[in-house]
């Protein structure tokens, strides 16, 4: 029977909970809306599938088949299309191949309230739905049931996720309905809390008195290399905001097992990693240009098939693997120190008060600011 005595332990896959027989498991959320799943010992049989499906641990399966990794870093050829990508455009390349060819795509996407969630496509213009990054925990719901339904069905599926979502899926899934499953994950710094994301939207329309009817976690249109939220309102106003984002990247904001994730290496658990391409300069000067591009890690003969059929129609060149190491393909991100302090101010005081006192709505933030500004004025001038 599942037991989940110290939170880092889970990532909120859902795989217990979708392959428990007899329903036994709920997955409830936290003081920061991470899910972990609960069971209802009436129910439950210990028949153990829940604790043999978990993969969140260094033992965790390894899927390559002996592939031999190849980096890329990629481009989409068309510039409108890139430039509504958050980086270079390699999941809306890959996900509108799947499609093109019949397939079904699952990423994550914004419901109705903006909260984040798995999401099935099998068109070109529900795609738009699933592409950015959202820097919240995606909700997976009955997503794993669902994929397992379209293969038995004899569907092509590709699904999007963060390594340990992957690695849940495969493990849930029974292996002889993989073969037409294509897998792709994140290069991930951690998930970022639920519950303070949806605080943070309350704020934002309580300030500007509107409903949010559009976001974006990183406004391209602002550069490639930003953190700047972009807000559409109902009443027609844009605005740009940063705070969720700047808590996230400090690790206030981030799931405890994510400071311990086992998957932060280069023994991936997809066919195709993708993520920011940081170190372009290793490559190309001629990438200095603000527009983003992706990196490629290329995991499996299934992900090389899959390259293979994208490659004529968009920029892709092969790299050294030591020319794209990030720190989240060596190491977890390291637990800020603070964090549980935060969490307990959180919990008594609400969002606004870590807001100020951690984030970007404070004097403290101000302060900071200030002396940035100071130090580079005098830099400036002792030139």
């Amino acid at each position: 029977m599942v037991s989940i005595i110290d939170k880092s332990n889970c990532c909120g896959c859902t795989a217990c909970v979708n392959i428990c027989p007899r329903n036994a498991i709920k997955m409830k959320p936290d003081v920061l809306g991470f899910i972990y799943p609960s069971v209802d010992e009436d129910l439950c049989v210990n028949c153990g599938l829940c604790d043999r499906v978990c993969q969140f641990n260094k033992e965790y399966k390894d899927y390559s088949d002996g592939f031999d990794q190849i980096a890329y870093a990629f481009r989409f050829s068309d510039e409108s299309e890139l430039m509504k990508s958050q980086s270079g455009g390699a999941f809306y390349a890959i996900a509108s191949h799947i499609i093109q060819g019949e397939g079904i795509v699952y990423g994550a996407g914004f419901s109705d309230d903006l909260n984040v969630q798995h999401k099935r496509v099998t068109s070109l213009e529900q795609l738009d739905e699933i592409r950015f990054s959202k820097y919240v925990q995606s909700d997976l719901g009955s997503v794993y049931s669902m994929i397992l339904t379209d293969l038995k069905a004899g569907n092509v599926v590709l699904f999007s996720g963060t390594a340990c979502q992957v690695a849940g899926l495969k493990s849930y899934l029974p292996t002889r309905y993989q073969k037409n499953l294509i897998t792709i994950d994140t290069i991930c710094h951690g998930v970022p809390s639920p519950a303070v994301w949806r605080d943070y939207l309350k704020y934002v329309q309580g300030k500007h008195k509107s409903q949010i009817i559009q976001t974006c976690f990183r406004d391209k249109n602002c550069g490639w290399n930003t953190n700047l939220q972009r807000f559409i309102f109902s009443n027609g106003v844009v605005k740009y905001g940063q705070t969720s984002n700047y808590l996230y990247f400090r690790g206030y904001t981030i799931r405890e097992s994510c400071n311990v994730c086992p998957f932060t290496n280069l023994r991936r658990v997809s066919d195709i990693t993708i993520g920011d391409f940081w170190g372009w300069h290793n490559i190309s000067e001629k990438f200095n240009d603000d527009k983003g591009i992706s990196l490629l890690l290329v995991n499996t003969c299934i992900g090389a098939n899959i390259i293979d059929g994208i490659s004529k129609s968009h920029f892709l060149q092969k790299c050294k693997t030591a020319d794209c190491i990030q720190p989240q393909l060596v190491h977890p991100t390291i637990k800020n120190p603070k964090h549980d302090q935060f969490v307990h101010d959180y919990t008594r005081y609400g969002f606004l008060y870590v807001a100020k006192k951690y984030g970007d709505l404070g004097f403290n933030y101000r302060i900071t600011q200030l002396k940035k500004l100071v130090k580079s004025i005098i830099r400036h001038e002792s030139k």
